[in-house]
């Protein structure tokens, strides 16, 4: 005879002392509620050790600036949180704000803050492959197994700044740069990367 399988999972609901349903007082609501919070943030919030090597990074928001120094920052996800405007001016550029967390010792900063343009972001390539072809040149055979993926392509001269396409290319170029961040060797040895996520200005 076949014999159901019955879960013994439980969630913290379970294990709590029901709620008078029929006339709930509000202070034994409250007190209900808060034990559930109580629960869920200890187990969220459990602290654990940062693992060895640990690299994080995100791209924020975009920011575009006008001939008058003005400029519309566009948050990631959210094209309808938009600070600043665009009435009666001349959009020039867009940069990324790229924020760095880390406890890599080639990092001197644990957090950082930067902003880039697209155009950085080409140079910065150019310039991890050049250390990358001087590193193989030194026999450094490791380097000709790292690939680096092509920069998303550029936007159409016309939409480059319509604030749903700013949003999309700010995903990514967040993807294609957490790809090149999650190469274990770059992350721990390359110095473009370092400069490229924690210098000012980005010089190569």
């Amino acid at each position: 005879m076949k014999q159901e399988f019955k879960s013994f999972s439980t969630s913290i609901a379970d294990v709590l002392p029901p709620i008078n349903s029929k006339s709930p007082s509000d202070s034994a609501t409250n007190n209900h509620t808060k034990l559930i919070n109580s629960l869920l943030l200890s187990d969220d919030n459990t602290n654990y050790d940062q693992p060895e090597n640990f690299l994080e990074i995100e791209i924020v928001s975009a920011r575009t600036y006008n001939q008058d120094n003005s400029f519309v920052t566009i948050y990631k996800d959210t094209s309808e949180n938009i600070k600043g405007t665009t009435q009666n001016k001349q959009p020039v550029y867009t940069d990324y704000e790229i924020i760095c967390r880390t406890n890599i010792s080639l990092f001197k900063k644990k957090i950082s803050k930067v902003r880039r343009r697209y155009s950085d972001f080409v140079y910065f390539k150019k310039c991890i492959l050049q250390e990358l072809a001087l590193n193989i040149a030194n026999n450094n055979n490791n380097s000709s197994k790292i690939n680096i993926p092509e920069v998303p392509s550029k936007m159409i001269l016309n939409n480059r700044f319509n604030y749903d396409l700013i949003n999309i290319r700010l995903k990514e170029l967040e993807k294609w740069l957490q790809i090149i961040v999650g190469h274990p060797l770059l992350r721990s040895n390359s110095k473009v990367l370092k400069r490229f996520i924690q210098e000012e200005s980005f010089v190569g």
